[in-house]
């Protein structure tokens, strides 16, 4: 069976929010963050219809047990992820997500105690002048972080809140996203 994925960094999905951190779960510093990207800074390419960065992210466990990386839809290469607005503009907001077609679950990524982990990953944004709200280039740009999906045990059964860490254990630094030059 052939499944399609489709990264999609910056398409607002409506009345989808992010689970946002606890008020006992405070976030990071940057420099602190346990997942690090490549650079502080990235702007936008464009093709015809879609908008995209290249990040290469970086995962170091601290911990002194294993954890797991969910799978994008389950079953992907890459560790499933969104991104979160980390300038005051928007509270935590869904800003990525994963269109997926069923295909069979594989198990999340193993990443042992003092392990790292890095993949470079492709955020996508397409050109939405239909939805609704509009995605401009606004909701493009700005300062984010990334939130991965990791969880303390290597069960597949359901796709959030498989035992999830908390959200300081899972964000990455934050960067900005600046508009295609």
């Amino acid at each position: 069976m052939r499944y399609i994925r489709l990264m999609v960094a910056a398409l607002v999905l409506g009345g989808c929010a992010a689970d946002p951190a606890a008020p006992t779960d405070l976030l990071p510093d940057s420099a602190n963050a346990p997942w690090q990207t490549d650079r502080s800074v990235y702007t936008l390419a464009y093709q015809p219809g879609v908008y995209s960065i290249k990040v290469l992210a970086q995962y170091a466990n601290k911990s002194s047990a294993t954890v797991y990386l969910h799978r994008a839809c389950g079953y992907g290469e890459e560790p499933s992820t969104y991104l979160m607005r980390a300038d005051e503009r928007e509270e935590s907001v869904w800003l990525g997500g994963s269109v997926c077609i069923t295909a069979p679950q594989r198990a999340p990524i193993a990443v042992g105690p003092g392990e790292t982990f890095s993949r470079e990953l492709t955020l996508y944004s397409s050109e939405s002048p239909h939805a609704n709200p509009p995605i401009g280039m606004n909701t493009r740009t700005g300062l984010f972080r990334m939130v991965f999906e990791v969880q303390s045990t290597n069960r597949t059964d359901g796709w959030q809140a498989v035992d999830l860490l908390p959200v300081s254990a899972r964000v990455s630094n934050a960067f900005t996203v600046l508009p295609p030059q």
